[in-house]
């Protein structure tokens, strides 16, 4: 079994959501089994049915939401920073589905988690500790900070800490079958650690572009044939607001707690550790091999760097919450007016309107912009915002408004006011770059042509007992040695060409030559000089670890076909 890579580890339904949550927070056990970011449970809005059935159950939307509230928590668990009030349940409705599906299918396991096991299982929470002992007014705590708003209890704690217990279990019982014979982990360890030493003969186009004459007869029917390649991109103006970070700063700042802060930074330690002096036993840095030694800083003294850090994304939730409602007020306003008004630009007409009218009701100046092309991220008068430029790129002619979109110091409202198509260039206006487009299409050809030749010839020479220098001067080819020793499992994104070069390699014999491989900008052929394997005291030495994450990827890659199977993932 050949393993080459061990450690390479909204067509719009309703409107696009770039509403991204401010307040990173841990991923889970079981979103990692399933390969999915917490970051995407605030990306989706996708509101099924009321009713579903869901393996044989029928499920209903309180259901649903039940299970949206067990994510929550089991979130909350590990990220007691996290805000939680005002979840959009359509938003995480597809996550809840998915959070079911496991839950039933664990019961359909024969799984069941007693009382006991929930209680144990709480009492084990860091969140839920002090000292490294079980502390029972930090849960009351949590009960009362982060589940009474939500109108949730302490049962609803016990719910969420079971279904993540049964889910657990059934990631165990589902993964714990796979067994991986020795014999299979020897050779994978081989052939992900195979290594490779190669030389490389290059045909660049441009090395060829000398021997190319282009007449303008030839050019004009180019560009009859490749029109489509003159044309000028699609463009749009746009009307915008912005909300600043630090226009919400204040608020921020005097709506995080004392006991978020100190939540906080029991959570995250880590960035507090003191700096080792100069002349302590570690050399000035903090001894990572034993966290006992590791001096963090009082809480305290670090008060304000976490109130900083809070505030500092608390702003940016509290200026998307602002332009959110903002967003809402005109997508309400405009989404029939397309529907009312069936003159196209009458309706654009009143649509800005529109976005005006709201916008001074908001206090807000609106930003009139000039000709955004496509694939532009640049906007004159703004800056760089690239997730402002895609965001309006995805937008319909009628449905034009965005909904708010995280940039660099803001956060934005767009309405698209004027679209214009492609639009065809002359002969005239394009002339040298035609020239240079077919010289350069001409150049490749010949590029190509000449790397095809020459690995036939070096090849049949070389089976016929020839040396490859001497071969390659005869041909007035040059072959390179990479300079570096190439392995299997390993990436090479800092060599030009690297993937092909690598792919090359390991598919081509030891003194062999590999075919010519097209490239964009030519062409390329590969000589392995040499391959080789670990040794067996190199196996011996990474053995356990590597025989550890081997059957991971496998129980992982077991665990994913168990949940596609479900319908999780498809």
């Amino acid at each position: 079994m050949i393993i080459t890579g061990l450690n390479r580890f909204f067509s719009r339904h309703g409107r696009v959501t770039f509403f991204l949550i401010a307040v990173v927070i841990s991923v889970s056990f079981v979103l990692f089994m399933t390969g999915q970011s917490v970051f995407d449970l605030f990306l989706r809005r996708d509101m099924g049915p009321e009713a579903l059935t869901v393996l044989g159950r029928k499920v209903t939307l309180n259901d649903r939401t039940e299970a949206v509230d067990r994510i929550l928590i089991q979130q909350a668990i590990v990220y007691p920073a996290a805000n939680l009030l005002n979840p959009d349940y359509q938003k995480l409705d597809a996550y809840g589905i998915n959070h079911l599906m496991l839950c039933f299918a664990a019961e359909d396991h024969g799984i069941v988690i007693s009382d006991d096991e929930v209680r144990k299982h709480i009492v084990t929470l860091p969140t839920f500790q002090t000292e490294g002992k079980f502390d029972n007014a930090k849960l009351n705590e949590f009960v009362e900070s982060k589940l009474k708003p939500r109108h949730l209890t302490k049962r609803d704690l016990d719910e969420a800490v079971r279904s993540q217990l049964a889910i657990e279990k059934l990631t165990g019982n589902i993964t714990e079958s796979v067994i991986v014979p020795p014999e299979e982990i020897r050779e994978a360890f081989m052939n992900i650690n195979e290594k490779a030493r190669v030389s490389i003969a290059a045909f660049d186009a441009s090395d060829y572009v000398s021997q190319v004459q282009v007449t303008e007869d030839e050019a004009r029917a180019f560009y009859e044939s490749n029109k489509s390649r003159y044309l000028k991109p699609p463009a749009l103006k746009f009307l915008c607001v912005s909300y600043d970070y630090g226009l919400f700063r204040k608020e921020a700042w005097e709506k995080t707690s004392v006991d978020e802060l100190r939540n906080f930074y029991e959570a995250n330690k880590h960035l507090y550790v003191k700096k080792a002096s100069e002349d302590s036993d570690s050399g000035g840095k903090a001894d990572d091999a034993d966290p006992k030694k590791v001096e963090h800083e009082p809480f305290d003294d670090v008060a304000d760097k976490v109130r900083n850090r809070i505030a500092d994304e608390k702003s940016r939730v509290l200026a998307a919450e602002a332009a959110g409602n903002f967003s809402d007020k005109i997508y309400d306003k405009i989404r029939d007016v397309f529907d009312v008004i069936k003159d196209p630009e009458d309706a654009r007409e009143r649509c800005r309107e529109i976005f005006d009218t709201e916008a001074r009701a908001a206090g807000k100046d609106v930003f009139t912009s000039g000709w955004l092309y496509e694939g532009e991220t640049f906007i004159k008068g703004i800056g760089e915002e690239p997730m402002l430029a895609r965001a309006l790129a995805s937008l319909f002619l009628d449905d034009p408004v965005t909904e708010p979109v995280r940039g660099a110091n803001s956060v934005f409202v767009a309405m698209i006011s004027e679209q214009k198509l492609q639009e065809p260039q002359s002969f005239e206006d394009q002339k040298d770059k035609i020239y240079s487009d077919l010289e350069k299409s001409r150049a490749l050809t010949l590029a190509v042509e000449a790397a095809r030749e020459a690995a036939v010839k070096i090849g049949t020479a070389l089976d016929e007992g020839a040396d490859l220098q001497d071969v390659a001067a005869e041909l007035g080819i040059e072959f390179k040695p990479l300079g570096q020793e190439l392995r299997a499992a390993a990436n090479y994104p800092g060599i030009p060409h690297g993937e092909v070069i690598h792919r090359l390699a390991f598919s081509t014999r030891q003194g062999q030559l590999s075919p010519a491989q097209n490239l964009p900008d030519g062409a390329l052929i590969v000589y392995v000089a040499e391959k080789s394997f670990p040794n067996e005291e190199e196996f011996k030495t990474q053995e356990a670890f590597f025989s550890m994450r081997y059957k991971m990827s496998k129980q992982q890659s077991v665990w994913q076909d168990f949940t596609r199977n479900l319908g999780i993932g498809k």
